[in-house]
């Protein structure tokens, strides 16, 4: 088996469906592949539809949400690929990309794990390569609001990189990932700890000090239908998915400095966030529309993180 395609659905409708008929006509006949799909308690009717449409795939139904790490290593144990494809089912894979993908790390053997060019719906590039967030990315989070010389962006959070060249990354977004089953049979699966968010974090750093490259292909393109899966389960509070996934995982790696240290910078990022679209607000600068969300999404994460406290425990999703 070449590669095990493996998704992670939970109430996407229509789009899980799209996403299998997508893979199926990009691959065709190339490569020996399996696809597994573990369901996470949809409610709605995208697992049915699945099924009715492609009942010779293997499927998991899970009968309550597992979150994405758990839910993607019951995929993994399952399936038999030298290659494990993980991907989010709101993806369409566009072209011969998984193709191109699997003939691009028989090549280079030294590559661990490697993501593809992602765009929106609009045709836009969806940025899906990142920096490790240790403290010194944490604490420039909040200067994302303002524009910043070229170099100084490329050099602290990457928001000038060229998506037209391979390159190597410190870490990619786990929304479609193609995985080398011997790095995971040496480093393990994803950290389950991880309920959604920073996962792909934890698995690229893992890959890395195992001396295997992380690599950006952008000759292989899919259309992410960004946080459908995220934003329809949790809303507003994806904000703090993230910033619990984020402590625990500063914790992982050091400590509860790391956890003090994270619940400040968060603190400092939330509160600048709200001064600067308040500013926005009273001086009459933009659409009040679009600001006032802003402002009550940043006021409500920044509430919740002081009741949780550095330690980050939200009983619900942990």
């Amino acid at each position: 088996m070449d590669i095990s395609i493996c998704i992670v659905n939970c109430n996407t409708g229509r789009l899980l469906k799209e996403c299998i008929d997508s893979i199926f006509f990009s691959l065709q006949r190339d490569l020996r592949f399996e696809i597994i799909v573990v369901d996470n308690a949809s409610s709605d009717d995208s697992l049915i539809k699945a099924k009715d449409n492609f009942p010779a795939i293997k499927y998991i139904e899970n009968k309550i949400n597992m979150g994405f790490a758990k839910a993607a290593n019951q995929s993994i144990n399952i399936s038999s690929g030298k290659y494990i494809l993980l991907l989010n089912s709101d993806t369409l894979t566009l072209d011969k990309s998984i193709q191109r993908m699997f003939h691009f790390m028989e090549k280079n053997k030294d590559v661990g794990v490697l993501g593809c060019k992602m765009i929106r719906p609009d045709n836009s590039i969806h940025r899906n390569v990142s920096l490790f967030p240790w403290l010194l990315i944490v604490l420039q989070q909040p200067l994302y609001i303002f524009e910043l010389p070229r170099w100084f962006q490329r050099k602290i959070r990457l928001s000038s990189w060229d998506y037209n060249s391979i390159e190597d990354a410190d870490w990619l977004l786990s929304t479609y990932l193609l995985i080398r089953r011997d790095v995971l049979n040496r480093i393990g699966l994803l950290d389950e700890r991880f309920f959604i968010y920073a996962e792909d974090i934890d698995l690229c750093y893992r890959v890395t000090r195992d001396n295997f490259r992380i690599a950006y292909f952008p000759y292989a393109t899919i259309m992410h239908y960004q946080n459908i899966t995220g934003a329809q389960k949790f809303g507003d509070r994806v904000r703090l998915m993230e910033y619990i996934s984020i402590q625990k995982l500063f914790e992982k790696y050091a400590g509860r400095r790391g956890l003090i240290l994270g619940f400040i910078t968060h603190v400092i990022d939330n509160l600048i966030k709200i001064f600067f679209y308040t500013s926005l607000l009273i001086f009459n600068w933009g659409k009040r529309g679009s600001i006032r969300p802003q402002i009550r999404l940043w006021l409500f994460t920044l509430i919740r993180i002081i009741r949780m406290g550095w330690n980050a425990r939200y009983p619900e999703y942990n």
